[in-house]
């Protein structure tokens, strides 16, 4: 499981191998996706958002599809708000793209690579 940073960090070689090795095999969920192309469209760094996905793919980057059922997507966003929570009560800010994903890695029981998936909230 991949969260957008972790992609956005090896476009731009902000990390090494342990993003490029983990491409072939990386899954985008459907909240990294959205999060991934506002980031990139915002400074016009790609134009369309199919292409992006398209690129993606070519490197080996799975998008799975919409939760199948509504339970399963609730389960995921009530998990996601419990992680954003916590990490609030420790001082740290955690976004709702990344606790979907690190939500979903954990149904799945996938690993989870992100870059600065945690940052200090502001005081």
């Amino acid at each position: 499981m991949l969260t957008s940073r972790a992609v956005l960090a090896w476009l731009t070689a902000g990390y090494g191998t342990l993003i490029a090795d983990a491409l072939p095999y990386g899954v985008l969920p459907e909240a990294a996706v959205a999060d991934l192309v506002t980031t990139v469209a915002r400074p016009g760094a790609h134009e369309r958002a199919d292409a992006l996905l398209s690129d993606l793919g070519v490197l080996g980057i799975r998008t799975p599809g919409p939760a199948r059922s509504r339970a399963t997507l609730a389960q995921d966003t009530a998990m996601a708000m419990d992680l954003i929570r916590a990490a609030a009560q420790e001082g740290y800010t955690l976004t709702m793209p990344d606790a979907l994903c690190a939500a979903a890695a954990r149904r799945l029981e996938a690993g989870l690579i992100a870059a600065d998936l945690l940052t200090p909230a502001a005081p």
